[in-house]
This record gives structure tokens, C-alpha cells and sequence, in this order.
């Protein structure tokens, strides 16, 4: 019989998904179409998800794809994220607004498109659109990658994303990563069965009432993504996990 640990191993290694790269073929007609939309106004697009976090689980967005347009662009970032979604439904590609982003599928990949303004305040950052919340707030992607990357909590991240999938939470990533990185920041074992279910404690007795800030701007409060009926359904299913005496019916 399998110990816990390589219990969980075993399913990280069944569920790990391979990175997208820039130069898949897959994607290249998805980037010309963005391209034409962004036109002049177009700085970048680039991966900043899971695979560059080195997060990626099967079954979740396999690549967020940031496009970035310059501070100058006519319009709100909210202006310019539905100009984005129009376009790409011009284009017959069809789109489901998320958190915030576009998603759709193109070649059998599920891909989030986060359209973001350069900041005209602060250096490297982008105004991002936030659609469920339907605000807007000013944001550094690119150290949210770092911040993930340097936590060297992936292993722990993917099991959580494993977890939420699992039961069918609604559980953004970012925030989910957050809280991972929160949970284990002074409780880490480096037994990753250990630091699972510390994570799941957490979720079940400090998760409702903690405030999860944007660690790159305090004013973007990234808890309030979910309501709290979504939040409680993640704190009740923590804790009926908590009781389960097998791994079996804890993750799978």
C-alpha cells in the first residue's frame, strides 16, 4: 500500500500538464487574430499562467495568454476588454468571460485571454478589468508569476487546484495560490501530505474571514472574486476532507 505521500505524488504525476509555449501551432491563429485586434496599439502578449508559475494541472486553462496595449489606447480597460471579446466573436471564436479574462478553445486547448492597459501611475504595471466584480485595479503579472515561482510551493499549489477541481469548487487560481502560500508560510514539513492538509485546515478554520490582497497592490482585494456562498462551500468541503480516514476519498 502506498504511503500519503506518494499517494499524492502519483496523482501530481497523472495530472501535471505540460507547459504551453509561445510557438505552439495550436495557438498561432488565436495570436494573428490578437495581433489584428491590438494593432498599433499592441506592446506584448506573452504567458503569464500556470505554466510559467509551473503550477499546471490537467483539466484547467492550459495557458493565460496577457495582451498588453499601450496606456494611450482610447478607452477604459473595460471599454477595451469588451472590444477584445467583440472582436474575437467577429473572428467566430467563440468566448465565456471568467474572473479576468476571456476564455476560449481553440485546438482542443482551453485558453484565458487577460487584456490589460499599462499603467499611467506606476512603472510595469497594467490596469486589469475585473468582470465579475466589474471593477478595475492596477496590477504586476509579472511578479505574480515570480511570487508563485519563489514560493517553491507548486507541488502543494497543484494538489489544492487537484482538490478544488475534484469537488467542483469555484476557486480562482490566483487566489487559490495565495492562500496556499499564506496556509504554509510558517508551517511548511516539506512532507507534502503534511502541508496538504495544514492547507485544508487552514481552508476549513481561517479561510472564511481572511481579506487576500493583491501582494503587488493592496487596493485589488483578489478575496472578494468569490461570494461568500462560494467561500463557505470551499470551507465546508475542507473541512468534510479534514474527517475522511482515506486518501482515496480526499483526492483523487
Amino acid at each position: 500500500m502506498l504511503d500519503s505521500n506518494n499517494y499524492i505524488r502519483n496523482i501530481l504525476a497523472e495530472k501535471s500538464a505540460r507547459p504551453i509555449e509561445m510557438q505552439d501551432h495550436r495557438i498561432q491563429y488565436l495570436l494573428q487574430v490578437l495581433y489584428e485586434w491590438g494593432g498599433l496599439n499592441l506592446t506584448e502578449i506573452k504567458l503569464i499562467g500556470a505554466g510559467e508559475k509551473r503550477t499546471s494541472v490537467k483539466g484547467v486553462s492550459d495557458a493565460d495568454l496577457f495582451v498588453s496595449v499601450d496606456s494611450d489606447t482610447e478607452g477604459s480597460i473595460k471599454t477595451i476588454f469588451a472590444s477584445l471579446n467583440s472582436f474575437l466573436r467577429y473572428k467566430r471564436i467563440e468566448t465565456k468571460i471568467q474572473f479576468n479574462s476571456i476564455r476560449v478553445v481553440q485546438n482542443g486547448l482551453l485558453l484565458d485571454i487577460i487584456p490589460g492597459k499599462i499603467s499611467t501611475e506606476y512603472q510595469f504595471y497594467h490596469t486589469l478589468y475585473f468582470a465579475r466584480r466589474d471593477t478595475q485595479a492596477d496590477t504586476n503579472v509579472d511578479l505574480h508569476v515570480n511570487i508563485v515561482r519563489e514560493s517553491k510551493l507548486q507541488n502543494e499549489i497543484k494538489t489544492t487546484k487537484i482538490w478544488r477541481d475534484n469537488n467542483n469548487l469555484v476557486f480562482p487560481s490566483f487566489y487559490l495560490e495565495l492562500i496556499v502560500i499564506e496556509a504554509l508560510r510558517h508551517r511548511r514539513t516539506g512532507h507534502i501530505s503534511d502541508d496538504f492538509f495544514s492547507v485544508l485546515r487552514f481552508l476549513k478554520d481561517e479561510f472564511l474571514n481572511r481579506a487576500v490582497f493583491d501582494p503587488t497592490n493592496a487596493m485589488n482585494i483578489v478575496s472578494s472574486d468569490i461570494n461568500s456562498a462560494e467561500k463557505m462551500a470551499i470551507a465546508q468541503t475542507a473541512a468534510n476532507s479534514c474527517q475522511h480516514p482515506y486518501w482515496e476519498d480526499i483526492l483523487w
